[in-house]
């Protein structure tokens, strides 16, 4: 990836362009490298005046040193450093702290990517900090901004920044604000940047017209309440993150490209009424949605089931209809016959090619005829013997886990669970394995999965909301 920095002058070039534009006439299109003193640990590049004279200002290049905490100084060789430049700490994971100089102006692309920073303090006097720059900082908690910044939307793009918990703007900032650590614009009409590092729920604040672009991207939230009065999501605005859900009203009139990750498994259901511009949308997109006003009265709207309820009862073609009197009995014991139907429901009801019925206690007036001999023909499962299934026998969480594992393309993982109770090697493990990379289930202790367990309702229902990427994909 070091290769980047090749053509070094042509980046100057482009990079100095736009910051003349940002920053006035003292900046040219023009620099070099500049190793400057041998025995110092930053390479600069010198920034030419209209002239073509050195202005006695710098930005640094890179960072050869081995000290895991930099304090970067003002001035090196007599100049000022007002800037980073692209790539200036790429991949140094080895840092872990970065002090900057109240001399700096601008920090570049990809300026701290990959590095080991756990909080950083941007100094008054930076105007700009361009895209990317916090790229997979995944130890990083903490951002505090000066007064002086004018652009720093793009820092945050695509940020992999895991853990970040607070991002903090000066009170005196005239275009961000932040509000309990949430980057904001001045009057908090757009969100701008949510932190990564948060759990639980979290209600948008009523002022919110705008969802900005990537402003949840990556989040572990469970749930995301958007506001009435709320107009417009922009692209990706909830993409890569492990968000269950997005409660959206019904004033949302405009939503931007890829506003969820269509191709992850940890994509939220989008919530609203049916007919309403998210409910057109998500069709539209094949994304998952499901109305909150058709919740089952014996689910409370806290229980970890209740979005997989939604889901379940609402895809197409549905997973289950729930019990009588509008109640989904999400304690009830599952039994082989109707997880083998829950899987066939979720998996569109495929046809099965099979037959010669094997087992000698399914019948052709079944509910369940169809599922079991897809799920024979397509090795999902042979049977509790060569002659019979049990449909009626309690179906375990070990059962279901390889069934799903099966149905979702037998993919293996590179790490192996370490559960006491699950034999390496097998298929219960790779299953496992698969499960709980993908966040799919996890076990019941650290240490125990517990296979033998029988699986209720609520707990299958939740397995293939999980997996229910994963078992479109493999058809």
């Amino acid at each position: 990836m070091r290769g980047k920095k090749k053509n070094r002058a042509f980046a100057f070039i482009i990079t100095f362009a736009m910051l003349f534009i940002i920053f006035g006439s003292h900046i040219t299109a023009e620099a070099e490298v500049n190793l400057g003193d041998p025995s110092s640990p930053f390479s600069y590049a010198d920034i030419l005046d209209g002239d073509m004279h050195e202005t006695g200002e710098i930005t640094l290049v890179a960072y050869s040193g081995t000290d895991t905490k930099i304090v970067i100084p003002s001035t090196i060789d007599g100049k000022t450093v007002v800037g980073l430049d692209e790539f200036f700490l790429w991949e140094r994971y080895d840092i872990e702290e970065v002090v900057l100089p109240d001399t700096l102006q601008y920090i570049c692309m990809h300026a701290f990517s990959f590095t080991s920073i756990t909080e950083i303090v941007i100094p008054e006097g930076v105007k700009s900090i361009s895209d990317y720059a916090f790229m997979a900082c995944n130890n990083l908690k903490k951002i505090t901004l000066p007064s002086t910044l004018q652009d720093a939307t793009g820092a945050f793009y695509s940020s992999g920044v895991g853990c970040l918990e607070e991002i903090n703007v000066s009170e005196d900032n005239p275009y961000f604000t932040s509000s309990d650590g949430i980057l904001f614009n001045k009057d908090k009409t757009i969100l701008m940047k949510y932190p990564n590092g948060r759990t639980g729920k979290y209600t948008v604040p009523e002022s919110v017209k705008t969802i900005g672009y990537t402003a949840f991207e990556g989040s572990n939230l469970d749930r995301v309440y958007l506001p009435e009065g709320l107009e417009y999501i922009a692209d990706k605005a909830f993409s890569s993150s492990r968000i269950q859900s997005v409660f959206v009203p019904d004033t949302v009139e405009t939503f931007g490209y890829e506003v969820v990750d269509s191709s992850s498994n940890t994509r939220p259901v989008l919530l609203g009424s049916e007919g309403s511009t998210v409910y057109y949308y998500t069709q539209g997109y094949s994304y998952d949605f499901a109305d909150p006003a058709k919740a089952f009265s014996d689910i409370d709207e806290n229980a970890f089931y209740y979005i997989p309820s939604l889901w379940a009862s609402q895809t197409e073609p549905k997973i289950t209809s729930g019990m009588s009197g509008n109640k989904f009995k999400p304690f009830n014991m599952c039994n082989r016959a109707q997880m083998i139907t829950f899987l066939w429901n979720a998996k569109g009801c495929p046809d099965a090619d099979l037959t010669n019925n094997p087992f000698t206690d399914v019948s052709e007036s079944d509910f369940y005829y169809e599922a079991i001999l897809w799920a024979k023909q397509a090795g999902i499962t042979s049977g509790k013997t060569a002659t019979e299934f049990d449909p009626m026998g309690p179906c375990s969480r070990g059962q279901f886990v390889i069934f799903l594992w099966r149905a979702c393309g037998r993919l293996e993982v590179e790490f192996e669970s370490e559960f006491a109770d699950v034999t390496a090697g097998t298929d219960l493990s790779k299953a496992v394995s698969w499960a709980c990379f993908n966040h799919i289930t996890s076990g019941v202790t650290a240490t125990k999965f517990k296979p033998s367990t029988s699986l209720n309702r609520a707990q299958a229902v939740t397995f293939l909301c999980h997996a229910r990427r994963s078992l479109t994909m493999y058809d």
